[in-house]
């Protein structure tokens, strides 16, 4: 969507818990057909008009809080960001023009919709060139989320539940085939979102970790612990619907009517803060963490985890612990818990790429 711009290369067991639905889901389509779209007359009225009135904000502007949508929900994509050390960072002349180019990818899409067969070569080709900027599957539902909720607080009343259904099923189409493309594409290898280039294991990464990494985790989430298991697990859950309120489909308490005091929510929840918590008291035994960790994830293949998920979970367990701490969450330790996660997750893809391969 012409929004990473990389400079250098982007990049005994415990029981622990699933982060996703309890039941398996069933694979997902590769991509949308050009004829499964199911984009009714209505739906594309929809999104013509209200597209119109997003537009009329400016779209200058509307690429500007778009871009606060995305660092909220994933604060470490930042660091990917040529303007990332600006110290204005939203009056940054960069992210401004970078902000109207979205915007305008997105514009381009809606003015095509009537003509499928016209815009998915566009989309294609657009997929493949953002391959060469470290463009992951896993990028798109971080900003698939932060143009909804973009659209939402433009649009105010405007938003109605038929309009987000109509959104979701758009931005569905465009990124299934944007990341179709990408994965066609054997000679392209992937580039992991990292400060430094992936390693094939776990061993690599572990040397940018140090013991005052190691002491500002366990300490911070001690602390984020203290506040209750279940209410971290809550915050969680409810960070990670914030950030990407289509995964809610994914799980089996979707349907119920107080979400967030559901027993089933919750329960799952702690599930979901164990396994964070197995994690941190096992940062000092790598060889017993890492296996846990590959054998988390393959399990979790068969519930319909999918690489792209695991930075939406990775932005909602920060902004967690980032409100749960207050002021005691400093620099050092957003960036202690960001490397932690990189290893985590890093673990977890690597072992079902090698599953795949």
């Amino acid at each position: 969507m012409g929004i990473v711009q990389c400079k250098g290369p982007c990049k005994g067991k415990e029981e622990v818990g699933d982060v996703a639905g309890d039941e398996p889901l069933s694979p997902q389509k590769e991509a949308i057909a050009v004829d499964d779209a199911s984009i009714s007359e209505a739906q594309l009225s929809l999104l013509e008009s209200t597209w119109t009135a997003a537009k009329g904000l400016g779209v200058e502007t509307v690429g500007v809080l778009l871009f606060k949508n995305i660092f909220t929900a994933a604060p470490e994509a930042l660091a990917l960001f040529s303007f990332k050390d600006e110290a204005d960072l939203y009056e940054s002349v960069t992210l401004k023009a970078h902000g109207v180019k979205v915007v305008t990818t997105v514009d381009v899409a809606v003015s095509t919709l009537r003509d499928l067969p016209a815009l998915v070569p566009v989309l294609q080709e657009l997929a493949l060139k953002h391959v060469g900027y470290g463009v992951l599957a896993a990028h798109y539902p971080v900003v698939g989320a932060a143009l909804i909720k973009t659209l939402k607080d433009g649009l105010g009343e405007a938003w109605t539940s038929e309009v987000e259904a109509a959104w979701l099923k758009v931005w569905g189409l465009i990124s299934s085939t944007m990341i179709a493309a990408t994965t066609k594409e054997p000679e392209s290898e992937p580039v992991v979102v990292a400060e430094t280039p992936a390693a094939e294991t776990p061993a690599a990464e572990t040397d940018e970790l140090g013991e005052k990494h190691f002491k500002l985790v366990e300490d911070t989430w001690k602390t984020a612990a203290g506040l209750g298991v279940e209410t971290v697990g809550v915050l969680l859950f409810k960070n990670i619907f914030t950030a990407a309120p289509e995964a809610l489909a994914l799980f089996p308490f979707k349907d119920e009517k107080d979400l967030y005091e559901s027993s089933s929510l919750k329960g799952h929840g702690v599930k979901v803060v164990t396994t964070v918590d197995v994690a941190v008291s096992k940062l000092r035994d790598l060889p017993t963490l890492v296996p846990v960790l590959q054998e988390l994830a393959l399990k979790h293949v068969g519930y319909g985890v999918l690489p792209a998920h695991y930075p939406v979970v990775g932005g909602a367990l920060i902004k967690t612990l980032k409100d749960g701490l207050g002021e005691a969450w400093t620099a050092e330790v957003e960036a202690a818990w960001l490397k932690v996660w990189g290893l985590i997750s890093s673990t977890m893809l690597g072992a079902v790429e090698s599953k795949a391969a």
